[in-house]
């Protein structure tokens, strides 16, 4: 295994590498100069212009601009056009309230939907599944932005119960669950609802195919309980979709719901990277792809671990 988890790593570093490329060139492509970031243009025939680039190393020619970046970027020290501070900083800052939301909301979802796909699976087309199918088609037909605005409209806007923005009361600082909970209720409800349908039909669909197999039918006829036949083989097979389900959508709750995090002005990763771009801040643009495609890389590895954890016949290495 451990061997197995070096190796992806190291296949992982040159994609890393075209990525971090790919994002520079793009950024570098975009017309503009990030010298309007730094310095207020109204302001510039006060400010020696020249001595700004070299501090940031636009003055440099593009590929080293590119090392210099870089090297800022594994050094930690890289600083933000826009904010002034190190981009790791605004990472550090940014990230985990993102991760805290999605990674509850994605839990929340799958635990729901294995629980409720599974149930459906033993009796399909029932009251049950007739309601979760309505459901799941809702949930997956409806834009996150127009769920977070109901929540809002009918939990804060009339009913007064919860807050509608930020991750905890305006000048409180700290992870106190006491301060953190009311204001997570409803992204993670508005996340959990779009992530739930296809958890749910996912399961419902393999475990359906899985009660018709073969060997289904061969533990009834040795007379093996049937809470046994569910749990230790049907289950257990027909969790292999949502495995996959799960690890593709770590990135994506990682990445952060840049109109979700809107909606709720919520300091997370995914509005941060979108005003990088919108201020063309070439370090946190940078700084972010890098981080997202390292998130994209890590979830498809811990997929095909789980995979092994999951299915026994599944071998890795």
């Amino acid at each position: 295994m451990a061997q197995y988890v070096a190796r992806r790593i190291l296949n992982a570093l040159p994609i890393l590498l075209g990525i971090s490329i790919c994002a520079f060139l793009m950024v570098k492509l975009v017309p503009g100069d990030p010298i309007n970031v730094l310095v207020e243009p109204d302001k510039q025939e006060k400010v020696d212009l020249d001595a700004v680039r070299r501090q940031y190393g636009l003055d440099k020619p593009f590929v080293q601009q590119y090392m210099y970046m870089m090297r800022g970027i594994f050094a930690g020290n890289l600083i933000s056009f826009s904010q002034r501070v190190p981009c790791l900083e605004m990472v550090r800052r940014t990230l985990p309230v993102t991760a805290l939301l999605g990674l509850t909301a994605l839990f929340l979802s799958l635990v729901m939907g294995v629980m409720l796909g599974t149930i459906a699976s033993r009796r399909p087309f029932g009251v049950l599944d007739q309601f979760m199918s309505t459901v799941s088609l809702g949930g997956i037909s409806m834009p996150g932005f127009v769920t977070a605005l109901l929540l809002v409209y009918f939990i804060t806007e009339q009913a007064h119960l919860l807050p509608a923005s930020g991750i905890r009361p305006a000048g409180s600082e700290g992870w106190s669950p006491v301060l953190i909970l009311p204001h997570m209720i409803m992204p993670v409800l508005t996340l959990a609802f779009g992530l739930l349908p296809e958890f749910y039909r996912f399961t419902r669909s393999s475990m359906l195919e899985v009660l018709n197999e073969d060997y289904i039918r061969t533990a009834r006829a040795k007379g093996v309980a049937e809470r046994g036949v569910f749990l230790r083989h049907a289950l257990r097979n027909g969790l292999l979709p949502v495995v996959t389900m799960f690890g593709l959508n770590i990135p994506h709750v990682l990445g952060g719901s840049v109109v979700l995090e809107t909606v709720f002005a919520i300091p997370g990763m995914g509005r941060l990277a979108v005003t990088a771009a919108l201020a063309r801040d070439y370090p946190m643009i940078l700084t972010a792809n890098l981080i997202m495609a390292t998130l994209v890389m890590s979830s498809n590895l811990l997929t095909d671990i789980l995979y092994a954890v999951v299915d026994p016949r599944v071998k890795v290495g």
